[in-house]
């Protein structure tokens, strides 16, 4: 050992003799079984790394983190004849990222005592906003002719005010039970998108205005929850109709591109556009850009899009000149680990 091994655990190299029992008191037992294990298969097979991360305890007391490589030296006839290696102080790093895993800890905390008020706050705010509702409905009927029209108007402002209100509680409920837990399979985006456009017409006569340009690649397999992903779709489809031009029938151009690891999707239209200063927050909370009069919404679906696409490992940015120049929303999602081991193993 070099005297500097000896100076990094506080000892004077005099003081230390060249002598195996002279460190191994100094290591940890239960790290010094893992470096003996990697040593001896090392020697045994020089494909096996000798390469650990190991505790030494400090002449303080303290704990010292040292990762220990080494190469076995052999003979002609490929016998280990000697060990030559390194140790590093990585003490620093491993304390950084201790500090890290805590702070990713009690930020999980925060996030799940925040999603429990959430939750908690909007599915108990749906009772009350229905009773208020309700009983303004009944006012209405109780007054029957005597009703005003200054009164009549006040009702509807309140009644209005409330069914807003419980939209809003309804959405935050959406938003919180988006980060439950899902098992992640593959999932078609090519089949998932027509479905989606298919149950709107279903559903919705209006959006006979609508055509759909899908260039979806019918290989386009992700990984994640079918539902999730099939909300994704239907929120940006349904974003797109809110925002569409009066003047022209609203047109959605699909596409995707593969990368390494993942997909990225597109969604264009014509629709009336972003503000480039604008195109960050309109995925946030609540976040409006028009009056509720002109375009009634929670601001809730751009939202819940991108939490989705956060928990999948994906992300998702809009790109726009500006009103009346259209949007393309594009979001990433990753393919299935084997799928990407298949396509690197060919490549």
């Amino acid at each position: 050992m070099n005297p500097q091994f000896w100076r990094t655990f506080g000892y004077d190299p005099a003081e230390r003799k060249h002598l195996a029992s002279e460190w191994k008191h100094m290591i940890n037992q239960e790290d010094l079984a893992q470096v003996l294990h990697n040593f001896k298969s090392h020697c045994a097979d020089s494909s096996h790394p000798f390469d650990q991360v190991v505790r030494y305890t400090h002449k303080s007391g303290s704990t010292v983190w040292v990762r220990c490589r080494g190469l076995a030296i052999r003979d002609a006839d490929g016998n280990p004849i000697r060990m030559l290696g390194a140790h590093t102080d990585v003490t620093p790093l491993k304390r950084v990222e201790e500090q890290l895993t805590q702070q990713t800890l009690e930020l999980m905390r925060s996030n799940k005592d925040l999603e429990q008020f959430a939750y908690v706050a909007s599915h108990d705010l749906q009772q009350p906003l229905r009773t208020i509702a309700s009983y303004l409905e009944i006012i209405k009927e109780d007054l029957g002719e005597e009703l005003s029209e200054e009164t009549a108007e006040n009702l509807k402002f309140v009644t209005d005010a409330a069914l807003r209100m419980q939209g809003l509680a309804k959405g935050l409920l959406e938003w919180s039970r988006v980060s439950q837990g899902h098992t992640p399979t593959d999932v078609n985006m090519y089949t998932l998108i027509r479905e989606v456009v298919a149950d709107l017409v279903v559903a919705d006569l209006a959006v006979t205005n609508l055509s759909v340009a899908d260039n979806f690649d019918p290989l386009d397999v992700v990984l994640g929850d079918e539902e999730q992903l099939r909300r994704v779709l239907l929120n940006l489809v349904n974003n797109a109709r809110k925002y569409c031009r009066y003047d022209v029938d609203l047109h959605l151009e699909l596409t995707s591109k593969r990368h390494a690891n993942h997909i990225e999707f597109a969604m264009a239209d014509n629709g009336q556009g972003i503000d480039p200063q604008y195109q960050e927050k309109v995925f946030d909370l609540f976040a409006r850009l028009h009056h509720q009069d002109d375009i009634p919404g929670t601001g809730l679906g751009l939202s819940v899009v991108r939490r989705i696409l956060n928990l999948h490992g994906g992300r998702i940015w809009v790109e726009s000149e500006g009103a009346g120049k259209g949007s393309t929303f594009r979001f990433t999602l990753p393919t299935p680990k084997l799928r990407q081991l298949r396509q690197e193993s060919m490549l």
